[in-house]
């Protein structure tokens, strides 16, 4: 019998990169690393140029695979950026083979894109009303020229590619692998990370919404160098010695625009289908752990809102990272289909 290889699940984002390895079960992170991509960040939009960027990734893929030799060359990358478009879409019930012909013609109507410059991908998925016989599906739209460089860089870093996925996927599977959660009951994501936060709603395995919105860590970091006039490593120390229980008054009006914006994210679905109701809301992302920020969110949506941390998957105990919520798309891709 042919054992399962190990993969690597590679989350590039515009602060740090991510990977993680798992054993072929998914019961264990064997192997975990994050990078600063700019160490020595100065302000909120410092990025280096596009040759540079490259260099710095593969040196972070290559010291992650000196570091662990056994982890898997086979890379799965999670789409990055905003350049994604989302939509939950309900047809007739059609065949399997018709699904993707029907599914792709509807996107192209329905949503701002043109055929030449994004790339249709849809994901099957039973119906929001379960009783109705209709197909459904969670339509995605990425720009071509995105995937292209992703693909780019992974043979930059003379890898195996594997699969390149939208973030919501590879968040969605991390959280049915990692948690044992209520069959039937809807449950909200939100990944909180340095430029994007991702805001998804899920239920029994699968993402029936998601949307990505350009206000998350940086910019909190950003309201406390403004305030207090200082450099941008001082600012983070502040951010992380912050407790948003109490009154900050430099991040506050940033803090209220962001729980804002998740309010309508999770609320979007149930605007157009009054029968979802959210449950339970878990928090994640290099952003999330901001002292009692699950707390005032969970105030904000008068929601349950949980850290996501490790549950049923667990680090190696030879693990440096005791902390979950930075790693969940990095695990998600490795964890198994």
């Amino acid at each position: 019998m042919f054992q399962s290889k190990k993969k690597t699940g590679i989350d590039i984002g515009t602060d740090t990169v991510k990977l993680a390895s798992l054993t072929p079960d998914g019961g264990s992170a064997t192997a975990l690393w994050q990078e600063a991509i700019l160490p020595e960040r100065a302000s909120r939009d410092d990025n280096p140029a596009d040759d540079a960027w490259l260099q710095r990734i593969v040196s972070i893929v290559q010291t992650y695979l000196r570091t662990y030799p056994n982890a898997g060359r086979e890379f799965n990358m999670a789409v990055p950026g905003d350049s994604m478009i989302y939509h939950y879409l309900e047809l007739p019930r059609l065949k399997k083979k018709e699904v993707e012909l029907a599914v792709t013609s509807q996107a192209y109507k329905l949503l701002p894109i043109k055929p030449e410059s994004c790339a249709i991908a849809s994901l099957e998925i039973p119906p929001l009303d379960e009783a109705k016989d209709v197909t459904a599906a969670l339509v995605t739209a990425v720009e071509r020229d995105t995937l292209q460089r992703m693909r780019q860089v992974l043979d930059q870093c003379d890898v195996v590619a594997g699969n390149i996925e939208v973030p919501v996927l590879s968040l969605t599977r991390e959280l049915y692998r990692n948690r044992n959660l209520e069959r039937g009951r809807f449950y909200g994501l939100v990944h909180a990370g340095f430029r994007l936060t991702r805001v998804a709603v899920v239920r029994d395995g699968f993402p029936y919404q998601a949307r990505e919105f350009s206000l998350a860590g940086r910019d909190f970091t950003y309201a406390f160098q403004m305030s207090e006039q200082c450099t941008w490593q001082e600012a983070e120390q502040l951010k992380q010695n912050c407790d948003v229980a109490q009154d900050v008054h430099a991040l506050e009006p940033f803090l209220q625009r962001w729980m804002d914006e998740v309010r309508k994210s999770l609320h979007a679905l149930k605007a157009l289908h009054p029968q979802v109701e959210i449950a339970k809301v878990f928090l994640s992302g290099g952003s999330a752990a901001i002292k009692n920020l699950a707390g005032r969110l969970s105030a904000y949506l008068n929601v349950p809102v949980e850290l996501d941390t490790w549950d049923r998957i667990k680090p190696a105990t030879d693990s440096t990272t005791t902390e979950g919520w930075p790693f969940k798309i990095a695990v998600g891709l490795g964890v198994e289909k």
